[in-house]
């Protein structure tokens, strides 16, 4: 069984403008998640400190985009997620960058974006929980 993406990106995009609690909306999403793919592993997630990371959106993004960026300059945002390495271990955070170029009818503009160094990434404790709990218990679970 796949997952119903039109279905998913619906819940996240009418999560996304809810003006319920982070922690909620992301709950949403976890269930919508959940109902189209039944695991266990899903009530991991559903216990997860979801607002923790919402205090640190703000002072990121301005981090992120308040320095060495005019809006003149800036076309395009990416946020993308990826794996660091963070007092010794590998976990997943978020990062932001902006570019020059936009296309919206491609991505290739995406290859051109440029990060605001270290304060391009979230430094995310959600994010390093989901990763440990998605990816590293699976390593336990089935060694390489």
């Amino acid at each position: 069984m796949s997952y119903n993406f039109e279905r998913l990106f619906a819940v996240i995009r009418e999560a996304a403008s809810a003006n319920d609690s982070f922690a909620d909306r992301m709950l949403r999403v976890v269930d919508e998640c959940a109902s189209q793919q039944p695991h266990p592993d899903w009530q991991l997630f559903r216990e997860l400190s979801y607002d923790g990371d919402r205090s640190r959106l703000s002072p990121w993004l301005s981090r992120a985009f308040g320095q060495g960026w005019s809006h003149a300059e800036c076309k395009g945002i990416w946020f993308g997620l990826v794996q660091v390495e963070r007092d010794g271990e590998v976990v997943a955070d978020m990062y932001a960058s902006a570019g020059s170029l936009f296309e919206p009818e491609s991505i290739e503009w995406a290859y051109e974006v440029h990060r605001n160094g270290g304060a391009a990434y979230l430094a995310s404790p959600v994010l390093a929980a989901i990763y440990r709990l998605a990816v590293v218990s699976q390593e336990v679970v089935h060694p390489k």
